[in-house]
């Protein structure tokens, strides 16, 4: 099986939940998004994305309107799951 490409963030705790979508994905996209709402703290350098909110942030809870497009890779993990999916 070919690996995915998607990264695990291993910077903290190996209980992390945090993964990030490849590169490669954005190269292919060829677009720059407004805003990631959902970055580790000061973002994550191929995500082409203006501005992040993170946890610290609480990027789920700020105001995404008039923003642009948006960059979001859902939390999947609970209680965030839903919360997430709801601001699609």
């Amino acid at each position: 099986m070919r690996p995915s490409g998607f990264t695990h963030d291993r910077r903290g705790s190996a209980s992390t939940d945090e993964w990030y979508t490849p590169p490669e994905v954005f190269a292919a996209l060829g677009i720059n998004f407004e805003l990631d709402p959902a970055a580790p703290p000061g973002g994550v350098p191929w995500i082409p994305a203006a501005r992040h909110f993170s946890k610290r942030d609480d990027g789920l809870t700020q105001p995404w309107s008039g923003l642009g497009q948006t960059f979001l890779t859902p939390q999947i993990a609970a209680p965030n799951a839903n919360r997430s999916v709801g601001r699609l």
